[in-house]
């Protein structure tokens, strides 16, 4: 199966700095049988084609990025039971 988009070719940042997150998830002292099922279970209920004939691989590495970044970001806040307007 040929890959869809090559991230570190296309927007070699993006790649970078999920790299980043990545190497401080295998540090972070949770067990990796549960990160492996977090990501197993993420991967499963996100989907992508509907997305790709409308941009470019760099927009859609950036896009997929921003995706992640606010969900990371909303799961953070929602963890934290940060106020909305109160950072």
């Amino acid at each position: 199966m040929k890959p869809r988009l090559h991230y570190a070719k296309a927007a070699p940042g993006v790649y970078e700095a999920m790299d980043a997150l990545d190497q401080y998830l295998q540090g972070c002292g949770l067990e990796e049988s549960l990160l492996h099922l977090a990501r197993l279970r993420a991967s499963q209920i996100n989907g992508y084609e509907g997305v790709r004939p409308h941009f470019s691989e760099k927009e859609l590495c950036a896009l997929t990025l921003a995706v992640a970044a606010i969900n990371a970001w909303n799961r953070l806040s929602i963890s934290a039971r940060l106020v909305p307007g109160v950072y």
